[in-house]
């Protein structure tokens, strides 16, 4: 972990997480910011909601490589989006497609 710190050149919040490479079994997870480790609960649902807040309040932009999917939970989930025409095709088309299948299921 401490080499980890040492290297990381990231300045947005991201979400590590340790486990089993063979099992795939996650012992714990944690958010690295900058050269800060913030140990999470047991659950990825933690470290994903301590992630985004963590943008949210420090006022960061979501990362180019993963922007969609942020501004997919922050308008889905956070239910901040305050002007949904402006988000992207893929974000619409896939909130699109999330709100189908839960309309599907009344």
């Amino acid at each position: 972990m401490k080499a980890l710190l040492e290297i990381n050149k990231s300045r947005t919040p991201f979400i590590l997480a340790l486990g089993n490479q063979q099992s795939l079994e996650i012992k714990s997870y944690f958010i690295i910011l900058e050269k800060i480790c913030i140990p999470c609960d047991c659950s990825f649902m933690s470290a994903l909601d301590i992630c985004y807040k963590t943008f949210v309040v420090l006022g960061l932009d979501f990362p180019i490589e993963c922007k969609p999917q942020w501004q997919y939970i922050d308008h889905v989930v956070y239910q901040r989006v305050k002007e949904p025409d402006l988000l992207p095709p893929s974000v619409k088309f896939l909130v699109g497609q999330t709100n189908w299948r839960s309309n599907e299921a009344d």
